[in-house]
């Protein structure tokens, strides 16, 4: 289910040039004015206002920990966001619900975090948020954050439905009941409260009905009933019902079969649709793809790796068993990725995925051995899954004990992310050949996981066991990198960063980066942040070496002129001792020594200028230089 901030010294600047009381209250008034002005054009202008709704990283951060279903979950909190938790936690369900929020968004210094955002969900259900309720039901329900909790999700489902009151929790449960997810099941409970739901207008019961009619029951009753649904969701605009309709005109079902008007509506769906478009651009880049045209093809593609990306199996299947088996014009994806989908739709309980790959390695497509035993599992996967087409083909077959034997230690039905666990815990083990057969035959497969650990395994080498073949670990590595392996990118970050392995490319290193910050990657936005601010640093660095030659120039410079009017002084001390002396009672004095003290005083304001700008700072006040 997918539900969708040196307090300004003003005694020193009124005293620096003497002003009668009228001037010192001009000035005052008009500083005042000025300081009021610019507060009010800060605040009324966004860009320039500090926005106390966003967490800033500057402001501080403090740890702590929520509940996402399963465990205690440690979040760390930045700025304004430790108040909003505070809040939270004494009762604002509404304070939970912007957190939540701000954690799905990755608002601020907060890392984008479903685990983080699920917590707080859950918290503002307990604090009575009906919208707190469901979208944790749904989170829990879906698997969204690595886990499913059904008992939980069915919980806070039923408590915002007959509790709160809340009519998109009431559709929630009847999807449990449905399919006795956390309660018992029960069928016709399920429909009154989708009947309930839909029509006191929480659509989500309506949609719920729709596709359980549509999907579950193959009179033409049901069918039309379905169609209904869909008509009356898609007249307003409802991405659900314009997506129903499309599946409808496709399969003939409830309506006559009508490409044209299928693709309309997967087209209206995606394009023109309210409320959650994921399945509706799926079904809209299907339509695109099977038109066979190659502009088509190409757009349809991006639709369904989206989809599949998103977790949508059969976007993968789809992906995957064209560019295996049946490529077509526009469509630009390699033989290798097609296995990786095949692998993706299989690893979601797809059975024509399972049974796709296991194909390939029955053909021994692209780099894949050719390995019946591996054809086997799969397969047996697939009839497991209500295969029946897959169950005849094992049938056929017959006994399968033989293959069995000839299967590797891992075995390859697990899914991708198992394998690689159990191949890394044999590679500790000392097991390095059942480390390595796997870990190749899924980076065969076009897995990235795999590709990054084989790449930095071959360019590194296992002592005792085999040298450092780095071009070949920087084939793998780059490979992994270029469908997006967090590691591998960052891995060729420093690389092209240092120039390591590969030419120096700072731009390409910072680019890298870039990618993964914002995908959410803490590590990443921070490395991106600290490489984008090495020319800063590198300018610095340049302007502080500057300023210290400045300063010994300088300083020699004053040494000397010092030097020069200390012997004029004495000069003219040893000559007119009674002159001077006179002199200075009647208020004058010597025009040479006056000159020379007014050179070192230029001199000192010429000096004091170079390091205040040196340093960053405006000219001293009534320095004529400036």
């Amino acid at each position: 289910m997918t539900l969708y901030y040196k307090k300004p010294q003003y005694d020193d600047l009124r005293h620096a040039n003497p002003r009668t009381g009228l001037e010192i209250l001009s000035f005052r008034f008009i500083l005042t004015f000025i300081i009021c002005s610019a507060w009010l054009f800060v605040t009324a202008n966004p860009v320039l206002a500090k926005d106390r709704n966003v967490p800033r990283a500057e402001e501080g951060y403090a740890n702590s920990a929520l509940s996402d279903g399963k465990q205690n979950y440690p979040i760390e909190l930045y700025g304004v966001s430790r108040d909003w938790d505070a809040q939270c936690r004494k009762g604002s369900a509404a304070q939970c619900i912007r957190l939540a929020e701000a954690f799905e968004e990755g608002l601020g210094a907060l890392a984008r975090d479903k685990r983080a955002a699920l917590g707080y969900y859950l918290m503002a259900c307990e604090k009575g948020s009906a919208s707190g309720c469901s979208t944790s039901a749904s989170m829990l329900f879906d698997g969204d954050v690595g886990h499913r909790n059904d008992k939980l999700a069915a919980k806070n489902a039923q408590y915002g439905c007959e509790s709160l009151n809340d009519q998109r929790n009431c559709a929630i449960l009847g999807y449990a009941q449905k399919r006795g997810l956390g309660v018992a099941q029960n069928e016709a409970g399920a429909f009154a409260r989708w009947d309930r739901a839909c029509q006191s207008g929480a659509d989500l019961g309506c949609e719920f009905k729709a596709y359980s009619l549509f999907n579950e029951y193959k009179d033409a009753a049901t069918g039309q009933q379905a169609v209904g649904l869909f008509q009356t969701a898609c007249d307003q605009q409802l991405a659900w019902g314009c997506a129903g309709l499309s599946f409808a005109y496709e399969q003939g079902r409830g309506v006559g079969k009508d490409d044209a008007k299928s693709f309309t509506m997967a087209q209206k769906a995606c394009v023109e649709g309210k409320g959650d478009t994921h399945l509706a651009c799926i079904q809209y880049g299907d339509a695109l793809f099977d038109s066979r045209q190659a502009d088509n093809v190409a757009k349809g593609v991006k639709f369904l790796f989206t989809g599949c990306q998103g977790g949508n199996a059969y976007a993968c299947n789809k992906l995957g068993q064209s560019a295996v088996f049946n490529p077509r014009s526009g469509q630009n994806t390699t033989p290798i990725e097609g296995l990786h989908f095949l692998r993706m739709a299989c690893d979601l309980d797809y059975a024509v995925g399972c049974e796709g790959l296991g194909n390939a390695y029955l053909d021994g497509k692209d780099e894949l051995e050719v390995q019946p035993a591996t054809t086997i599992v799969l397969w047996e996967k697939a009839c497991k899954l209500g295969r029946q087409e897959t169950c005849e083909a094992l049938r056929a077959v017959g006994e399968t004990a033989s293959f069995r034997a000839k299967l590797p230690a891992i075995n390859p039905v697990l899914p991708a992310s198992e394998q690689i666990a159990l191949a890394l815990a044999k590679k500790k083990q000392g097991e390095i050949n059942t480390a390595w057969t796997t870990l190749s035959g899924l980076m065969h497969e076009g897995n990235d996981d795999a590709a990054w650990l084989i790449g930095s395994w071959l360019y590194y080498g296992e002592p005792s066991v085999f040298a450092p073949k780095k071009a070949d670990g920087l084939i793998a590595i780059q490979n992994a990198a270029s469908v997006g392996q967090p590691d591998a990118m960052k891995w060729l970050a420093y690389a092209y960063w240092d120039g390591v392995a590969v030419p120096q490319d700072r731009q390409k290193a910072k680019n890298y980066m870039a990618y993964l910050a914002v995908r959410g990657d803490r590590e990443a936005e921070a490395l991106w942040r600290n490489m984008d601010a090495e020319g800063a640093r590198q300018a610095y660095a340049r302007r502080q070496a500057e300023f210290a030659a400045l300063m010994e120039r300088l300083a020699k410079i004053q040494a000397r002129q010092y030097a020069q009017a200390s012997a004029y002084t004495s000069s003219s001390s040893g000559s007119s001792y009674s002159s001077r002396s006179s002199s200075s009672y009647s208020g004058s004095s010597s025009s040479g020594l006056a000159d020379s003290l007014a050179r070192i005083r230029s001199n000192n304001d010429y000096y004091a200028a170079n390091v205040s700008r040196a340093q960053g700072r405006s000219c001293p006040i009534g320095n004529s230089y400036c």
